[in-house]
């Protein structure tokens, strides 16, 4: 086995193993080879499953790469998923605290009611949001660990900030 076949696929074994996007910093670490090199040898994987049609692709999500499942075949495979660790009243609390973050506890409880507090503790201990103290209550925003599970940059919540402050100017 050629070198660069042995560190793609060391690096997709990496991608498949983490549960969030890797940079090619931290790949680069794990196969001892230049950034330069490792985006190189991401972007040829990413290729060769896109020419073969492959059920999985490798997605560039902003802080990284992360392997999917394809969006073609996800409605055929998805039923074997395990169910997800978040209910959906915790994910509609989540979309609220990652659209209007940072968000103040108080003000999402006036928005989705007193079971916030159940939901805002949930994610607090599941590591999708953290929450600094701020007078009497919480300024919430959403984590690392939110934006890799959820393949969403820094950058997409910093563009959804950007307009919503947009359509609130006069």
């Amino acid at each position: 086995m050629s070198k660069d076949n042995e560190h793609r696929a060391v690096i997709e074994a990496a991608l498949f193993m983490s549960a969030r996007s890797m940079d090619v910093k931290e790949l680069s670490s794990i196969i001892a080879s230049s950034p330069r090199t490792t985006k190189r040898l991401v972007d040829e994987l990413a290729a060769l499953y896109t020419e073969r049609s492959a059920g999985l692709s490798i997605l560039e999500t902003g802080d990284g790469y992360r392997l999917s499942v394809r969006n073609e075949v996800v409605d055929a495979v998805a039923h074997l998923a395990e169910r997800t660790e978040i209910s959906e009243a915790e994910i509609r609390t989540l979309s609220v605290i990652a659209y209007y973050q940072p968000l103040l506890q108080s003000k999402l409880v006036k928005m989705r009611g007193n079971n916030a507090y159940t939901h805002v503790s949930a994610l607090m201990e599941k590591r999708y949001i953290s929450g600094k103290a701020n007078g009497r209550s919480r300024l919430l925003t959403t984590t690392e660990r939110f934006r890799s599970h959820f393949a969403v940059s820094g950058e997409e919540l910093g563009h959804l900030a950007l307009e919503r402050r947009q359509q609130k100017a006069p």
